[in-house]
């Protein structure tokens, strides 16, 4: 990935060789600060080898590439708004070192010429951490995301709000961290949850004044470990280089928007170089790692919708989760070398042997049980451990439901309660036997 800092300025000529290794700065994730009349313009672009899009203040522009060769290039604007837009831009690679190079580029025919320096030194490595989370219960609007409303509704019930603060605690505890919401209502709720806890938070929403806003990014420069909870104002024209953490509290179609929001943590720092990213969105499922040169940017604005139909729904992306025990909980299993099972595979093989769809319970309740003997010193100890169990079981239950085509909330909650009750009563039953035979094979 590449970070880009442009600046326009007269460049010395040498005498010297001049180093030209273009191929290293053909596709990349780039950072333009332009100087202007005295005045700064910031914006994002990616390039891959035939397209590049550049995000300016919430605008996205896109343009295609066409290498004449390995220092040359091209750009035609796809989506021209004036004249000058028209007109191709010739852009010829003069020299480069092994983080920057400098550049002239000017219109196509035209003897005028530019000269600038990009420099990719500045971006940071996003380190993802995507929690699984069901979104069958979103609602996709008029303009091709999530309604704000069924995102809402989501993200402010009690177990959204604690995966929210169990992540960040796990993963950013004590960073400067953005948290981006899917509506004002969502991000109150944050803004509430975090200073109940404690924690420097400040909320920020299209409704706050300039001078609120003012005040609030100068608190948030200034203080170490401060958050900020906002809706969408951040995604673009906002830069802090301090941010060390990133949390996508919302889920959305928009891979432009997934991009813009990641973005944010990604200048380099003092030391950093790195920057902690938190999906609770699925989006990392739905769109790859951010930064990826393998999308076919062209192809994308091209065809749009073909693009959209080949994103996985939300209730296929839940379908390829796999339950993966926080790293509190698995401590408490740690002789175990296995605890995961797999709940879709034990039923194909039950069904071709023409059993019961109910023996796929009755197996992941024996699983259970030994995980929880394995790692007791006695029955009460088991029995203490089941209770750690609630999400795991949670989503064995959802994974057998959707298996039988059964998934009435009534009949989940019967299901939960039955399952945990048959694990008490086969653990008490079978707590020696099992205890023994793992004895012997140890």
């Amino acid at each position: 990935m590449n970070y880009t800092y442009l600046l326009f300025s007269l460049l010395l000529c040498s005498c010297y060789s001049i180093e030209r290794d273009c191929t290293s700065f053909k596709t990349g994730k780039f950072e333009s600060s332009i100087l202007i009349d005295g005045k700064t313009f910031v914006s994002e672009f990616s390039r891959t080898k035939n397209i590049q899009i550049e995000y300016f203040n919430s605008k996205t522009d896109t343009a295609s590439v066409r290498w004449i060769n390995d220092c040359e290039m091209i750009f035609k604007t796809l989506n021209p708004k004036n004249r000058a837009e028209q007109k191709d831009v010739h852009l010829k690679i003069l020299s480069t070192t092994k983080d920057a190079y400098t550049f002239e580029y000017g219109y196509v025919g035209s003897s005028i010429k530019q000269k600038g320096m990009i420099d990719n030194r500045f971006l940071a490595k996003a380190n993802m951490f995507s929690y699984n989370v069901g979104l069958t219960s979103l609602v996709v609007g008029a303009n091709g995301d999530y309604t704000v409303k069924s995102s809402e509704d989501l993200y402010t019930n009690n177990e959204m709000l604690s995966k929210l603060m169990e992540a960040y605690t796990e993963r950013c505890a004590g960073q400067k961290t953005l948290i981006f919401n899917n509506g004002i209502n969502t991000s109150l709720f944050v803004y509430d949850l975090f200073r109940r806890a404690g924690l420097p938070i400040a909320h920020l929403d299209n409704t706050t004044t300039k001078k609120e806003r003012a005040n609030i990014l100068k608190w948030f420069k200034n203080t170490p470990g401060a958050i900020l909870t906002s809706v969408s104002i951040l995604t673009t024209g906002f830069d802090e280089p301090s941010v060390e953490a990133i949390i996508l509290n919302r889920a959305t179609k928009s891979l432009t928007l997934y991009y813009q929001m990641i973005g944010r943590g990604s200048r380099i720092y003092k030391a950093k170089d790195s920057f902690n990213v938190i999906d609770l969105g699925n989006n990392f499922h739905r769109f790859g790692p951010w930064g990826s040169t393998n999308l076919d940017w062209q192809r994308i604005f091209k065809y749009p919708s073909h693009y959209l139909d080949g994103i996985l729904s939300d209730e296929d992306l839940e379908n390829n989760f796999k339950y993966e025990m926080p790293e509190a909980i698995r401590e408490s299993f740690s002789k175990s070398e296995e605890v995961y099972f797999d709940i879709n595979k034990t039923y194909i093989e039950s069904i071709r042997r023409g059993e019961s769809s109910k023996v796929v319970l009755k197996r992941s309740i024996e699983q259970h049980a030994k995980i929880c003997i394995e790692n007791s010193e006695d029955i009460f100890d088991a029995l203490t451990l089941i209770k750690l169990l609630d999400d795991d079981i949670e989503f064995r239950i959802n994974r057998y439901s959707k298996c039988i085509s059964k998934s009435t909330h009534n009949f989940l909650a019967w299901l939960i309660e039955d399952y945990k009750k048959k694990l008490r009563s086969f653990l008490r039953l079978n707590f020696d036997v099992i205890k023994s035979e793992l004895s012997l094979k140890s």
